[in-house]
């Protein structure tokens, strides 16, 4: 959630110019924050969510290079992108593992 809220608010913060594309972040830090909302609170074992989230964090890392021209922009994107990559495989990883130990509590 922290990363989505950062991305939707990191254009202004770090004061992307003219040649960023700061729709980029913000959009992607919207639907990453949405996500991580509905993952939290009602899909807590619906795990295909986080694979969208890794196409996500695959599309910032990926854009970085193509969409952000300065080099807070390009670089905010990357290293955000990859935290978002690894942060929802591990999460996706961990459904299986909670729904076992769910059914083995009974």
């Amino acid at each position: 959630m922290f990363a989505g809220a950062w991305l939707i608010v990191s254009p202004y913060v770090l004061s992307y110019d003219g040649r960023d594309a700061p729709w980029n972040p913000i959009l992607a830090g919207i639907l990453i924050l949405l996500l991580a909302l509905a993952r939290l609170t009602f899909a807590v074992w619906v795990s295909w969510i986080s694979w969208i989230n890794v196409a996500l964090g695959t599309w910032l890392l990926g854009t970085s290079a193509w969409l952000a021209e300065s080099s807070a922009a390009r670089w905010n994107e990357a290293v955000v992108g990859g935290l978002v990559i690894v942060l929802a495989l591990l999460a996706g990883g961990a459904t299986p593992v909670a729904r076992r130990r769910a059914a083995a509590r009974g």
